[in-house]
């Protein structure tokens, strides 16, 4: 089972399959969802950029050319130019507005996503 979860192909499809989910529900009219907190569509925004840094940062192997640093800021930049992307679209999305604190709250969750990597050594275990 771990040798599944260590791999790093299953890793980098598990950061495609999530960039796509929220590439969709970025460009989708919105969608009714019950709000239980003021900030809940922030937390939101900060949660699915964290699973995509992670994914993102454990979807190369330790084999790579890719040192770590260079992963986090890959992961980082990667997250950084995805939400731009999603927010100019919703421009041109009738329904959507694009938002400079959607955009903020996607760069926060990326960079506690790669903290968070960083800081469980666990997570860099990651086979070719």
């Amino acid at each position: 089972m771990l040798d599944i979860i260590n791999d790093y192909r299953t890793n980098r499809t598990i950061a495609i399959i999530l960039m796509l989910i929220v590439g969709f529900l970025g460009v989708c009219p919105h969608l009714p969802v019950p709000t239980v907190m003021k900030w809940q569509d922030k937390l939101e925004h900060m949660a699915a950029f964290f699973a995509i840094s992670f994914f993102i940062c454990r979807s190369f192997s330790r084999d790579t050319i890719y040192e770590l640093e260079n992963r986090i800021s890959l992961a980082i930049l990667i997250c950084i130019t995805y939400g731009a992307f999603i927010e100019t679209v919703q421009g041109f999305i009738p329904s959507r507005d694009p938002s400079l604190t959607d955009l903020i709250a996607d760069v926060l969750g990326a960079i506690l996503g790669v903290i968070f990597f960083r800081l469980v050594p666990f997570f860099d275990n990651v086979k070719r």
